[in-house]
């Protein structure tokens, strides 16, 4: 019995074709891996912001919010309230994320657009984008006051715990100032956001 065997040629690589040997009747058997070519998908370049570029950061907190950076012995960045607006180098918003992560997080500070870059691109370049999908415009804030009782539990139950706070203060302000007085709008906020706006007895 001759157990012999041959070895293939070398062949032209889109053939791609594989002889095995039958061993009863030592028939030829030849099989074809068909290959697909597929799109090649579009890749993106990287986006690349010169890191001492001045970023506009708005605070999206009620009251009093403060950054300590860690990079900089000494510096400090301070938003008196809500919508308060300071730059802020891009550099220093990186090291933000490696350091306090939930003023991104939880959507204590908004990125604006700049001259240059959109939001969105510079929230990509600091890798933080994730955590802005569900956040609102901060320079019309109050309108989700005006939205149906649905929409506004839609719309808060996707939103981080920060924002959630600064809906929860604003809501209580409207409603003790008599221009949120919608009750179905107010059950709808406290349901979505866990507080009381009504006293009850």
């Amino acid at each position: 019995m001759d157990n012999k065997t041959t070895k293939k040629k070398a062949s032209r690589p889109s053939t791609n074709k594989k002889t095995v040997t039958n061993t009863e009747d030592k028939t030829p058997i030849v099989k074809t891996d068909v290959v697909v070519e597929k799109n090649k998908p579009i890749i993106n370049k990287k986006i690349s912001i010169p890191l001492d570029t001045m970023i506009s950061c708005k605070s999206a907190v009620r009251g009093t919010l403060e950054y300590h950076s860690k990079r900089i012995m000494g510096y400090q960045v301070v938003w008196d309230d809500f919508g308060d607006e300071q730059f802020v180098e891009l550099q220093e918003l990186v090291s933000m994320r490696n350091t306090d992560l939930r003023f991104f997080k939880d959507n204590w500070v908004v990125i604006d657009d700049s001259d240059e870059y959109t939001a969105n691109e510079i929230l990509k370049f600091i890798r933080v984008d994730q955590y802005y999908k569900d956040t609102i415009d901060i320079d019309n804030f109050d309108s989700l006051f005006n939205e149906d009782p649905k929409s506004i539990k839609e719309k808060v139950s996707k939103m981080s715990s920060g924002l959630k706070d600064t809906i929860g203060i604003r809501a209580k302000q409207l409603y003790n100032s008599g221009n949120l007085y919608d009750l179905r709008c107010i059950k709808a906020l406290e349901e979505s956001l866990g507080i009381e706006l009504v006293v009850r007895s």
